[in-house]
């Protein structure tokens, strides 16, 4: 019968000691992206600009927030998130943006660097994806997120026009805008419609259209107001902005 040698033991402890010191595996939970996107933004040299939100437990004060990235020349680097709000139960809501190149997809994953712990989220080992074969938008913790919002004018009047990008989590679902055009002295709501499933998303994600009409009482378009909800399996999930809501004025738009 043979036995361990308590050296090779203490050497073998140490070692696994060391391995769960300073760095956490990505599939813990105190670090996840929201949302990401790829919009067009033209005007500069660049016309497209790479926008997300992450949410991060708030496990101390001081901490830094950023996303690595690669727009696929074999070259990382890193794009700083800024505090935005906080969100549910122990969360806050980190916002990043960066121009890239027109047409440039990109690859990336979020570290956060708190209290001598560094955690990622990697999409489990995968990094995640925008442009090229990949699609344009992804949703990560957040099960809907507004893409973009507008006045429209028609013949019928002005409307306040959205896209809104969800998860695909049931064939059965309810998606609307609830919003006001007197600053939440009534409240009303509009039913979305499904418009087709995400590019390159294999269905794991849709786009629907909503369109709210505008009444003006005076020749001054009102601010329209409105949050995002959407009902699937008898759960309902919010976009309201970080409990801002959204708020759009003629003739502003929402990228």
């Amino acid at each position: 019968m043979s036995h361990a040698n308590p050296r090779h033991t203490a050497l073998l402890t140490l070692a696994l000691l060391l391995m769960g010191m300073g760095t956490a595996h990505a599939q813990e939970p105190n670090v996840q992206l929201a949302h990401a996107k790829l919009q067009a933004v033209c005007g500069s040299t660049f016309c497209n600009r790479f926008v997300g939100t992450v949410e991060v437990k708030n496990l101390a004060y001081e901490k830094q927030v950023a996303i690595a990235y690669s727009t696929g020349d074999g070259q990382w680097t890193e794009v700083a998130a800024g505090y935005v709000a906080p969100a549910s139960s122990g969360y806050e809501t980190w916002l990043f943006t960066k121009d890239l190149p027109m047409g440039a997809s990109v690859q990336f994953a979020i570290r956060y660097t708190v209290a001598g712990q560094t955690y990622w989220d990697n999409n489990g080992g995968n990094d995640y994806r925008l442009g090229g074969t990949a699609p344009t938008f992804v949703l990560g913790r957040s099960a809907l997120k507004l893409d973009t919002a507008s006045y429209q004018s028609s013949r019928g009047g002005f409307f306040v026009t959205g896209y809104v990008v969800l998860k695909n989590l049931g064939a059965v679902k309810d998606v609307k805008a609830v919003y006001t055009q007197n600053d939440w002295v009534t409240v009303q709501e509009k039913a979305a419609t499904y418009l087709e499933p995400q590019p390159n998303s294999g269905g794991a994600e849709e786009r629907w259209l909503f369109s709210i009409p505008v009444s003006a009482p005076t020749t001054t378009l009102p601010t329209v107001r409105f949050a995002l909800a959407y009902t699937v399996d008898g759960v309902t999930y919010w976009d309201n902005n970080f409990t801002w809501n959204y708020s759009l004025n003629y003739p502003d738009s929402i990228q």
